[in-house]
């Protein structure tokens, strides 16, 4: 199962309702900036669990969705789910 733009809000409780609902397939969450402060709550559910897989994805970076993919290819089986919640309330 695949989150994209797990950071916060609805994509970061996606990601919580798949754990607390399956016991054994992997979750993987991707963001922009895994390491930043906007991903804190997404760092900490990865801390407490060992199925959650936390990449880092720009979706207006093809070379970066790429390097997911193979990453994902390469560890788990095919997803079973993708949920994008990736959005923009505002331009910056």
């Amino acid at each position: 199962m695949l989150v994209q733009g797990a950071s916060r809000g609805i994509g970061l409780g996606f990601v919580r309702e798949l754990l607390r609902r399956t016991s054994s397939e992997l979750v993987f969450a991707t963001c922009r900036d895994p390491d930043g402060e906007s991903a804190a709550g997404l760092r900490d559910l990865q801390h407490e669990e060992d199925r959650l897989r936390v990449l880092k994805m720009d979706v207006l970076q093809e070379d970066s969705i790429a390097a997911c993919a193979r990453e994902i290819s390469s560890s788990a089986p095919p997803l079973s789910l993708i949920i994008n919640a990736a959005g923009i309330i505002h331009e910056e």
